[in-house]
C-alpha cells in the first residue's frame, strides 16, 4: 500500500527490496497473484450482537456488495455470531448465495468474538488456495468467548490468514481489532457510521486482489535457525 493506505499495482523486482538481519537479499521474481490466475478464499465474519442492531440493515448490504465484486473463482464463506456461532454459509463458490446468506442474518445479544474467528478458521482448512482472509465487522468488544485473543491470532498465523478488521460506531475497542489485524499481517478500519462500510469494504477487496508473490533466496544461505 501507499502513504495514504491505497493499493499499488504494477509492482516490479526493481521497487521492492527484501532485508534480512540488516542485509539486502537477492530477489527472484515478484509477481500479481491475480494476474498469476491465483483465487482466493474469504470469511465474512459478521457481528450480529445487540451493539450492532440499529445498523444491521445496512451492513448487510455492504457486506453483500463486497461479496459481488468478487472474481468467479474466489470462494466466500459466512459466519454470523452473538454468544451463539451461526455458519450460514460453508466454503463455495455461489456469490449470489454468499449475498443471500448475509442478508438473511438476524441481530442477537451477547458477543463471542474469538469463539466466532475460530469458527472461521475452521472454514477456511478446506479452501482450495493458499491466499486466505478473515474480514470481520465488529465492534470489537468481546463478551463471552471462551478463546483468548492470544489463542485467535496464534491460530490464524498457523493457518496463514489474514485478519481484516473493520470496527463500527464510537464504543469500538480498536485496540483489540488492531491487534488482531497488525498480528496476522491484515489491516483495522474504523467505520464511524454505516454508510462508511460499503468503501471500507471496497478498500480490502481491493487489497486482497493486489496481492502479491516474491521469491528471494537468502544470501547467508540455510541453517536450522
Amino acid at each position: 500500500t501507499d502513504d495514504r493506505g491505497g493499493s499499488v499495482i504494477g509492482l516490479t523486482d526493481r521497487e521492492i527490496s527484501v532485508v534480512c538481519d540488516g542485509a539486502a537479499q537477492p530477489v527472484a521474481s515478484l509477481q500479481s497473484a491475480i494476474k498469476g490466475g491465483e483465487s482466493m478464499a474469504a470469511v465474512l465474519l459478521f457481528d450480529r450482537s445487540g451493539s450492532m442492531k440499529t445498523a444491521v440493515d445496512r451492513t448487510k448490504e455492504a457486506a453483500a456488495g463486497f461479496i459481488q465484486r468478487l472474481s468467479i473463482d474466489d470462494q466466500i464463506a459466512v459466519v454470523s455470531f452473538d454468544h451463539t456461532i451461526n455458519v450460514d454459509l460453508p466454503l463455495t463458490v455461489d456469490k449470489a448465495a454468499g449475498a443471500f446468506a448475509v442478508r438473511a442474518i438476524m441481530p442477537g445479544e451477547n458477543t463471542a468474538l474469538y469463539d466466532a474467528i475460530r469458527e472461521g478458521l475452521a472454514q477456511l482448512r478446506s479452501a482450495s488456495t493458499k491466499r486466505l482472509a478473515l474480514i470481520i465487522l465488529s465492534d470489537g468488544v468481546d463478551t463471552r468467548s471462551r478463546t483468548t485473543r492470544a489463542e485467535a491470532e496464534a491460530e490464524a498465523r498457523s493457518q496463514g490468514v489474514a485478519l481484516f478488521s473493520i470496527g463500527l460506531g464510537d464504543k469500538v475497542d480498536a485496540a483489540a481489532l488492531q491487534e488482531l489485524a497488525a498480528a496476522t499481517g491484515g489491516r483495522f478500519l474504523a467505520a464511524a457510521r454505516p454508510e462508511d462500510l460499503l468503501a471500507l469494504y471496497q478498500t480490502i477487496g481491493d487489497q486482497l486482489h493486489n496481492q502479491y508473490h516474491l521469491i528471494f533466496r537468502p544470501a547467508f544461505g540455510r541453517d536450522e535457525a
